[in-house]
């Protein structure tokens, strides 16, 4: 077994990396969850939230933000309490998908689900998607459905950091809609480059430096430069055949 394979114990890995580290990083969040929102639909599950970074920004008027490990549930309990939930309906549970089917939502007007920097935890992503899907086409039977995940890309950039993430994978755009394919054949999937420059960072930091952690320096470094950030993926994408990024942003869409 490699040590891709061997990198997390469990299907789904508990509390994901540096999370409050992460939430520091607030222009290049609400350029992702921008993204991401552009996706979605009305009645959204967040899956894997974390501790919330990105929910309040995400759309929707029903919100329900679920998360595997029962350590962080109180903070996203404290999300959903908070000022930018209000006017909402928001909803905390806990739930997996590699274990449960999703019933506890049935009674949900779900249309879409959402995640950022899951998938690549999950062995069993196929599995994990198909039970996502078989949710949505109980929660919305004739409406439009979507799933939409941010995840790493390009298997080059696997590192040290990725390790010590507990990721399984990075993702190219042909695997990744291979996965969607395999677990939802009826979808139409679209696949699109998120932070083109970011990932000469990553392989730098991950596979040339070797580092294990993501620092607070880099993360202040990367916050001020989210405006050319966004300015050179708009580029890449109106240039570039293909998608390329730090990550990628696959969507399934299906009726």
């Amino acid at each position: 077994m490699s040590a891709v394979e061997t990198a997390v114990d469990d299907d789904l890995a508990t509390a994901p990396f540096a999370l409050d580290e992460l939430g520091s990083a607030v222009r290049y969040r609400d350029w992702m969850a921008s993204r991401l929102a552009a996706h979605c639909g009305d009645g959204v599950l967040e899956l894997g939230a974390g501790i919330g970074n990105l929910s309040p920004l995400l759309p929707g008027r029903r919100l329900v933000l679920t998360e595997p490990d029962a350590t962080l549930l109180s903070r996203l309990d404290e999300v959903a309490r908070g000022p930018l939930m209000m006017g909402r309906s928001v909803r905390v549970a806990a739930f997996d998908p590699t274990r449960d089917d999703g019933a506890a939502f049935h009674d949900e007007p779900l249309d879409t689900v959402v995640s950022a920097n899951v998938l690549e935890h999950i062995h069993d992503h196929v599995g994990a998607l198909a039970t996502l899907g078989r949710m949505l086409d109980v929660t919305a039977p004739d409406r439009t459905k979507r799933i939409v995940t941010l995840v790493p890309a390009h298997p080059l950039a696997y590192g040290r950091i990725d390790l010590e993430m507990g990721h399984y994978r990075r993702y190219t755009a042909r695997h990744l809609r291979r996965v969607y394919q395999a677990a939802i054949p009826h979808a139409d999937v679209t696949v699109e480059g998120f932070n083109a420059i970011g990932l000469a960072g990553w392989f730098m930091s991950g596979r040339l430096l070797r580092r294990s952690s993501i620092e607070v320096s880099t993360i202040a470094a990367v916050e001020r430069m989210v405006p050319l950030m966004r300015l050179a993926d708009r580029v890449a994408r109106a240039v570039v055949p293909r998608p390329i990024g730090q990550s990628l942003i696959g969507v399934a869409s299906w009726r």
